[in-house]
């Protein structure tokens, strides 16, 4: 039986009052390739995963504008066509350079403007907020 690991938000005492994110490292190794920014577009093209995520979007969240949280939102794939389409979107990661690249492509497109952090959901306060819609994009461990 193996030791299972997750991701743990700690505080540093006497550092900072923000949580430290600590994550596995063999999924910070995985995720640290970049490989996840063009995962869902093998080719240049949407995979299957993509396309019919994004239906499933446009089906089940409220008309815009209204509040998304994109858990789990890696480098803002799913984050930028809701943001086009007049949604504020808030991406949290654990992976800071998911976190990089969803800055990137938040800035590189004004219309899909959104915000992101690195940090984990768990403890994120509008998880509590009756007006936000939670995507969980990525892969979520407990």
């Amino acid at each position: 039986m193996g030791v299972r690991r997750s991701r743990i938000s700690v505080a540093v005492a006497g550092v900072s009052r923000q949580p430290v994110v600590v994550i596995d490292p063999a999924i910070e190794c995985h995720y640290g390739t970049g490989y996840e920014r063009s995962r869902l577009f093998p080719g240049g093209r949407p995979s299957l995963e993509f396309v019919r995520s994004m239906e499933l979007l446009d089906r089940l969240l409220p008309p815009p504008p209204a509040q998304l949280l994109d858990v789990g939102g890696g480098p803002g794939t799913y984050a930028a066509p809701p943001a086009r389409r007049r949604y504020r979107v808030h991406l949290v990661d654990p992976v800071e350079l998911h976190v990089e690249q969803a800055r990137q492509a938040a800035g590189s497109d004004p219309a899909a403007a959104f915000t992101a952090v690195a940090g984990d959901a768990r403890g994120y306060p509008s998880l509590t907020s009756r007006r936000t819609r939670c995507c969980c994009s990525g892969r979520c461990t407990t």
